[in-house]
């Protein structure tokens, strides 16, 4: 059983930053000016995210998230998801952990719980404690001609947001040179576990 656990915690952690290729380098987006992490404590639904490539990750619905600030600083995250595949429900396990950048408040580091997860940098590039937040993360081809690529909007209601908020999204996106065409939205239609 514990084996199971860990395998599906491991593919909650890999799924949860979904990629998609772009031709060139990364962007350069411009994240926000300042962070109040006391204020993003709470639950959070992912409402909309890049699809995951690896079928095997494909699984996940029912999406949220809850962030709680540490004495350190640092943000601890809890997920919980429904697993499609085997109808299993994962409620509030620690997943990693949210080290923000002191130099710039838009920057951060996420760090899995397990070896196997590499850590990656996210920008915060919009944020309504009340409402929503955006974050992407983009990791350079290294000398290829593609970067790999990925956004997550989280809202503090699993209900689908209201379609002029979405559009200030996407335009955000497109002024900072990301395709938010690459959006799939997560069900929450069925997560009565939640």
């Amino acid at each position: 059983m514990f084996l199971f656990q860990l395998v599906s915690v491991l593919l909650y952690i890999l799924s949860s930053s979904g990629q998609v290729t772009r031709p060139g380098g990364c962007p350069n987006v411009k994240t926000v000016s300042h962070v109040n992490w006391k204020k993003t404590e709470g639950r959070w639904y992912r409402i909309s995210e890049f699809p995951e490539r690896d079928p095997r990750l494909q699984n996940q619905t029912c999406i949220s998230e809850i962030k709680e600030v540490n004495s350190d600083g640092t943000i601890s995250v809890f997920a919980s998801w429904l697993n499609t595949f085997t109808n299993q429900f994962f409620k509030d396990v620690f997943v990693g952990k949210i080290i923000p950048d002191p130099s710039n408040p838009g920057l951060s580091t996420f760090e899995g719980t397990l070896e196997s997860t590499p850590q990656y940098l996210t920008s915060l590039m919009k944020m309504q404690y009340d409402n929503f937040h955006l974050l992407y993360a983009c990791e350079d081809g290294g000398g290829q001609q593609t970067s790999l690529e990925t956004a997550l909007i989280f809202s503090r209601r699993a209900e689908p947001m209201k379609k002029s908020t979405l559009q200030k999204i996407y335009c955000l996106l497109r002024t900072n040179g990301v395709d938010p065409d690459n959006f799939i939205f997560v069900d929450h239609s069925n997560c009565l576990n939640l």
